[in-house]
């Protein structure tokens, strides 16, 4: 007998995305025509000095830059984070990076910031489909991930070559990025100067709040780009994090627009990173319940525990208001021999208007 897949857990969904914030290392993706001295492609680093004195002078000056707003707004500069460097300018390698961080559990969001566009012709669209594929081939075997990048080469050669007013040509830009990216384990960042803030603020902000309710603690001048309330929607719909200003109980405040995927207008549901991050965290709770079925046999009483199991995890986050009770169902069954179990059902996060129907494999 010939076996397709090594035994685990396997997701598909129909909709789904992102993820628990609980023991998180953030991984940024570096590129640069100097190769780094990284061992084994990644790279632990435990402060923003130790980046500073490895990629001194290696075109990394923008990365270098936001992981240190990051850090700020995160409110400890010692925050670990994962390095990779991709040596390579190709669609393959950016989602082999993706896959590659499957085996670094607690590599769970992403990172990449454009420095420049690139001399060899692979544009950042390209480059972007490519996270999002590895962030599905990933979510494939049960790792949910999601990937955020800060096109900042490509959208400045915009905003400077831009012979009229320059700010219409920036939204296009982005606007145009965002639509071409079909996925909702994607979100692009926009490349004003504080886009380390957003970052810092993605991680920070527990799973099942929005990244833009809170305030930003960053103190922020002037952004790169001034946008109108027209093009601040446009850009959300586009799936573009903004950070916005606004009065609260009169006094200014600055915080993030709203937190969106790049399928955020074609799937309301779906492009929330609210939503996506609830349904990931229930997502993982039920992997972990049914990793220890991997090999067992698919008899009625083991059928029977993992569905206790699962209508527990299911109930819990009801109870902490994570998801709605009505639209909210798992159920186990044998697959098609007696060492499948199928795991289907839907999950509908609160706030949700559509739910995410699940399909796990057991085998």
């Amino acid at each position: 007998m010939v076996y397709n897949k090594k035994p685990g857990v396997y997701f598909t969904e129909t909709t789904g995305r992102v993820n628990t914030q609980q023991d998180e290392i953030p991984l940024f993706v570096v590129q640069t025509s100097t190769a780094l001295t990284i061992d084994n492609e990644y790279t632990l680093f435990d402060s923003i000095n130790s980046f500073k004195t490895l990629v001194d002078g290696k075109g990394l000056t923008k990365t270098t830059e936001y992981i240190e707003q990051a850090l700020t707004e995160i409110g400890n500069t010692t925050t670990k984070f994962y390095v990779y460097s991709i040596k390579t300018d190709t669609n393959a390698a950016f989602t082999q990076v993706v896959t590659d961080s499957d085996n670094i559990p607690e590599i769970h969001e992403i990172y990449y910031i454009e420095e420049t566009k690139s001399a060899n012709g692979n544009a950042i669209l390209s480059k972007c489909n490519a996270l999002q594929l590895g962030c599905t081939n990933s979510y494939a075997k049960g790792i949910a991930k999601i990937a955020y990048v800060v096109p900042y080469g490509s959208i400045t050669d915009a905003y400077t070559n831009a012979e009229s007013d320059k700010i219409p040509a920036v939204v296009t830009a982005l606007r145009t990025l965002g639509e071409g990216i079909s996925g909702n384990r994607l979100a692009l960042i926009n490349p004003d100067n504080y886009a380390g803030v957003v970052i810092g603020k993605i991680y920070k902000t527990p799973y099942n709040e929005d990244v833009g309710y809170a305030a930003i603690n960053t103190g922020i001048g002037e952004s790169t780009y001034q946008y109108t309330d027209s093009q601040e929607l446009t850009l959300m719909n586009a799936g573009v994090l903004v950070i916005t200003s606004e009065l609260r109980q009169g006094i200014k405040i600055n915080r993030i627009l709203l937190g969106v995927t790049t399928a955020f207008s074609t799937a309301a549901a779906d492009g929330q990173l609210t939503v996506r991050r609830i349904a990931d965290e229930v997502l993982n709770d039920v992997k972990d319940a049914c990793d220890p079925f991997v090999k067992a046999r698919t008899n009625e009483q083991n059928i029977t525990f993992l569905q206790t199991d699962i209508d527990s995890i299911i109930e819990a986050a009801v109870d902490r208001g994570d998801l709605q009770e009505e639209g909210s169902e798992l159920t186990v069954s044998q697959g098609a021999d007696d060492y499948t179990f199928n795991v289907t059902g839907t999950l509908k996060p609160a706030r949700a208007v559509i739910a995410i129907e699940v399909n796990t494999t057991i085998n």
